[in-house]
């Protein structure tokens, strides 16, 4: 065991619960929302609600110690299956110890892995970031993208992130699913999660609001927005501002989130990220037994 994976020691005096054994990793905007919600459903399963602990990637998270963590599932119930979902797990560039720290705590878990076309991610991602964060990101999806690679375009390298855990899980304790297919045929697609995660199917669980956290429909920060956060003194200006105010002025530099086919006509990825999806793509599906063509690119 490495220095920068070692496990924490644990916190005294915590009513620990246990530990879970199924983990969604992500990746963001591919449906996570959606799998954990159906998760949250099922009669068969603790999954904590609400909440990505970001245990296993958050440094500070990890320092709090094994207990801690745990303590978040002492109200599970006696023989129920345990869960929790965080997407930064799958975001190996930006925390790279986190299969190796799963591993080191949880190494029977069953991972869950969600996807979804590659660049399509990337755009939504952008999308939840403007509604979200907006200070973050650029309202320029090119410019976005050249600045933040980590947080937009890596997490679409899936075959990469399935070297890193594939690097310390067997491979079959890792299920992924792609979105598209949840969109052809929730209960098949659920019923291989099911069959995954050890649990039966349910009907109930099915019923759940098809699809969690959606990007477009939203009303996002617009370019003005960004521009007039630039302006010297306006942050702090809008710290003491009566709320109302700030949501009146919020209101008005908002814009409808592009669809997704307008941000993919807007897109001009790098050369070299976009030879690297492309690669990445390819050896993906051909992995998981998709065929070739699974992903249509127009570029």
């Amino acid at each position: 065991m490495t220095e920068t994976t070692q496990t924490p020691e644990s916190s005294a005096g915590l009513n620990a619960g246990p530990l879970p054994d199924i983990i969604v990793i992500g990746s963001m905007k591919c449906a996570t929302s959606s799998i954990c919600n159906f998760l949250e459903r099922h009669p068969d399963v603790f999954f904590l609600p609400g909440a990505e602990p970001e245990f296993f990637s958050k440094d500070e998270r990890w320092s709090g110690g094994v207990d801690a963590y745990r303590a978040l599932f002492r109200d599970a119930p006696e023989g129920a299956r345990v869960g929790e979902g965080s997407n930064s797990y799958s975001m190996v560039d930006q925390y790279p110890d986190a299969p190796a720290r799963i591993k080191d705590v949880i190494p029977h878990a069953r991972l869950i892995y969600s996807v979804r076309h590659p660049v399509e991610r990337m755009v939504s991602v952008w999308g939840q970031l403007r509604f979200q964060s907006p200070d973050l990101i650029s309202y320029d999806i090119n410019r976005a993208v050249r600045e933040n690679p980590a947080m937009l375009a890596y997490p679409s390298y899936f075959n990469r992130l399935l070297d890193a855990y594939e690097a310390q899980f067997a491979a079959d304790q890792i299920w992924v699913g792609y979105m598209e297919d949840l969109k052809e045929d929730a209960a098949s697609f659920y019923g291989a999660l099911c069959d995954h995660c050890g649990v039966a199917m349910n009907e109930v669980a099915l019923q759940s609001d098809a699809w969690k956290n959606k990007t477009e429909g939203r009303q996002i920060a617009s370019e003005k927005y960004s521009a007039l956060r630039a302006v010297p003194g306006v942050r702090a200006l809008a710290k003491i501002a009566p709320t109302g105010l700030k949501e009146a002025v919020k209101s008005k530099l908002r814009r409808p989130t592009p669809s997704t086919k307008e941000l993919l006509e807007k897109l001009d990825l790098p050369d070299d990220i976009r030879r690297d999806l492309k690669q990445d793509a390819r050896a993906f599906l051909a992995r998981t037994g998709k065929p070739a063509d699974f992903w249509k690119f127009a570029f």
